[in-house]
């Protein structure tokens, strides 16, 4: 089983200036093989800094009525239309509490087994945060719910019809604040598909890439640098397998369809990542969820940065040390018509 590394997690705590120095241990603790979500969060050239309480864009959805033909002294009709509305989101705030008692420094042996054994602490910590991550993008969460993120299953909504259907979320009436019957544009693209082939899910990635504007990185440099990076193709084990499967065909048509990118799987340009959180969600619905990272935006938090800070001593506990790992994000979505789902049924 594929694991973080010891240099995986330095590299994530490294993009938060965190410098807990050199493990010195393997780690095989975790609970997924792979946390690429929240290491798409982490990442700190990607990743945007905001300030304020909350997350808020303005959005251009509503467009006044076509132009007029106009003869020799004629006349026109003239209104004005209330074009803006705004999205809206919330910050949520992610803590982690990691402890040792002077008794084992004082016990100790050796000065790298005490070494050892913090970092263990700090980087079961920064396990911690890292699965809450991931768990909370594929959570819907509770109607007023201002604690859990607005991850996923908000702005990625499923529907069996093809098209601009991915209205709000099961439970919820409206996306972001925004209120679809008032601004039905709002929606993100989906589809539903049965065979992983030439004529099913293929030709409806094709129509869901195509529709919702992505544009296919073209040379080797934009496939593999930022710009690569902001089109992405989520799924599970079993359906990236079939895709992968249906890749080895190499018929005419379909091998400029699915590809491999440079060392990587990729269907019509686009990497189409294993997200082994996804093989979680509900059995049987193998869903791919093209997310545009141009438009769904993952923001940090002005000072509330990944950080260690002192948890003050407990008076009846006053040989133990505490720390405390915190982290501020949320995420927000301005365009869902640059997003999709394709899948066999409803996964979350």
């Amino acid at each position: 089983m594929a694991v973080l590394s010891p240099q995986d997690q330095a590299d994530i705590l490294e993009a938060f200036h965190a410098e807990f120095g050199g493990p010195g241990f393997t780690q095989i603790a975790q609970r997924l093989q792979d946390y690429p979500i929240a290491r798409m969060l982490l990442e700190e050239d990607r990743a945007l800094k905001t300030s304020g309480t909350k997350l808020q864009r303005p959005i251009f959805s509503k467009k006044g009525p076509k132009a007029q033909t106009l003869g020799m002294y004629g006349t026109i009709e003239h209104t004005v239309t209330d074009h803006s509305t705004h999205v809206t989101s919330h910050w949520t705030r992610l803590v982690r509490p990691w402890s040792f008692e002077d008794w084992e420094m004082i016990t100790a042996t050796t000065g790298n087994q005490i070494f050892d054994m913090l970092l263990m602490r700090q980087h079961d910590a920064m396990l911690g945060m890292v699965e809450k991550i991931e768990d909370q993008m594929f959570v819907t969460p509770d109607v007023g719910d201002t604690i859990e993120p607005l991850g996923f299953p908000i702005w990625i909504v499923y529907n069996a019809n093809e098209g601009f259907n991915g209205a709000a979320a099961s439970g919820h009436t409206d996306v972001g604040g925004i209120a679809l019957a008032t601004h039905d544009t709002f929606k993100n693209y989906t589809a539903q598909y049965t065979n992983v082939n030439e004529n099913d899910l293929i030709a409806k990635l094709q129509a869901a890439v195509v529709k919702t504007g992505w544009k296919s990185p073209v040379t080797k440099d934009d496939f593999l640098s930022p710009r690569g990076r902001d089109f992405l193709l989520m799924t599970d084990y079993d359906t990236k397998a079939a895709v992968v499967a249906a890749m080895r065909l190499r018929n005419d048509q379909l091998r400029f369809d699915v590809a491999e990118g440079y060392g990587e799987d990729a269907v019509f340009g686009h990497r189409i990542w294993w997200v082994p959180k996804i093989d979680e969600l509900t059995s049987g619905s193998n869903p791919i969820i093209g997310i545009n990272r141009e438009f769904l935006e993952f923001h940090i938090q002005a000072g509330g940065e990944l950080k260690t800070m002192d948890y003050p001593k407990w008076s009846k506990q006053p040989t133990t040390e505490s720390k405390v790992l915190a982290f501020h994000y949320g995420v927000v979505c301005t365009n869902r018509r640059t997003q999709f789902m394709v899948a066999k049924s409803a996964p979350y």
